[in-house]
Order: structure tokens, then sequence, then C-alpha cells
């Protein structure tokens, strides 16, 4: 006999194997999500606090 069915995702029926390799794959998605979000705001920052400078030193040079 087959292994037990544990949960249905939109109406398909995944077995136990294909629930553990689903829930890692979002564990994982979700670990390089968070990765992702921590390099790219001070990445933004940078680049906004740059972008701020250069319009503040500009306005500076037109006096």
């Amino acid at each position: 006999m087959n292994s037990v069915v544990d949960a249905s995702f939109g109406g398909e029926t995944l077995k136990r194997d294909s629930v553990k390799t689903v829930i890692f794959a979002s564990m994982i998605g979700t670990a390089i999500e968070f990765l992702i979000s921590m390099l790219m705001e001070p990445l933004l920052l940078l680049i906004f606090r740059r972008s701020s400078f250069l319009k503040l030193h500009r306005q500076l040079l037109l006096f």
C-alpha cells in the first residue's frame, strides 16, 4: 500500500515525501528572500543617500 496522503494543495493530493519537499523548498525560498532583502536595503539606502547628496551638491554649486 502506498504512503498515506497527508495534505492537499489546490485539489491535488500529495504524498508524504512530496509534502516534505514542498515544505523544504518553501523554507529555502524564504531564506533566500530574507537574504536578498537584507542585502538590498543598505544598497538602496546608499543609492538614495548618494543621489540626495548629489542634488544638494548641485544646489550649493548654483549659489
